[in-house]
């Protein structure tokens, strides 16, 4: 089993389950025992909580720097998986060793007197998002591309919490749980946005339309993404462990959708 990480004075975290809270500013460290294991006990200041202290053996805490690494690590497969699928999309062709003729009978080839003027591509990136089927994480991204705001992908991110390996399967199951606390009413849906973004005010990047439909999507992959988590949990025989976080969730919304997901798998 991986050691208990070691947080010293002065790092920037982030607490994986609460990512609403911002980024914290770990102040005095101190060693304990938790359960016979080396842990710590930190005391942490968050931009959007205050300070607090915490177990790190209870609360599931990584450096900013490796989650932005992990993020964009995750981002990067993304780009990745979505230019091989243009690729497959494209009847066959790969555009570098494509020949398309030119000259005079060619609509789509330069007349000689545009000959050295700039490609307009800059205006016409937005519409190709669309016509590619990219939607509206799509559009945003083309925006993006223009004045440096996000590209939507971020609101679609999942807690790293759901899906660490470093975690035990009931902490993934309960992480997964404890998401189903946000809703689209105004001052939950800022406080989701601010966990996702590391903005202090997601509406300088992102309509209220726009956060909307960024939930929606994070609803539809953490939902797929807690299904998963019960299928194993069943598959190792850990009915027990679901039934104690059943009993132990308060939230209406957590224990709906873990009975939903258990009786779909």
């Amino acid at each position: 089993m991986a050691e208990t990480p070691q947080f010293a004075p002065g790092d920037v975290v982030v607490h994986t389950v609460r990512p609403e809270w911002g980024e914290g500013i770990v102040g005095r460290a101190q060693l304990i025992q938790h359960e016979g294991k080396n842990a710590q006990r930190l005391e942490v200041k968050f931009t959007h909580k205050g300070r607090i202290t915490l177990n790190t053996a209870m609360a599931p805490l990584m450096l900013k720097s490796e989650r932005d690494a992990a993020r964009a690590r995750s981002s990067r497969a993304e780009q990745e998986k979505s230019g091989k699928h243009d690729m497959n999309n494209g009847n066959g062709k790969d555009p570098h060793n494509s020949h398309t003729p030119t000259g005079p009978n060619n609509p789509s080839s330069p007349s000689s007197k545009d000959a050295g003027k700039p490609m307009r591509n800059d205006t016409n990136t937005l519409q190709a998002s669309k016509n590619h089927g990219g939607g509206w994480l799509a559009e945003l991204e083309a925006k993006a591309a223009g004045n440096g705001t996000g590209n939507g992908e971020e609101l679609r991110q999942l807690p790293d919490a759901l899906s660490d390996p470093f975690l035990t399967l009931e902490q993934r199951v309960e992480a997964a749980l404890d998401t189903y606390r946000f809703t689209t009413e105004a001052r939950s849906l800022i406080e989701w946005a601010i966990g996702q973004t590391g903005l202090d005010d997601p509406m300088s990047r992102y309509t209220r339309h726009e956060l909307e439909q960024g939930f929606d999507w994070f609803c539809r992959d953490r939902d797929l993404q807690l299904k998963e988590l019960v299928r194993e949990a069943k598959s190792r025989g850990r009915q027990d462990m679901l039934d104690g976080l059943r009993k132990r969730i308060q939230l209406p919304a957590a224990v709906s959708a873990l009975d939903k997901a258990r009786n779909s798998v």
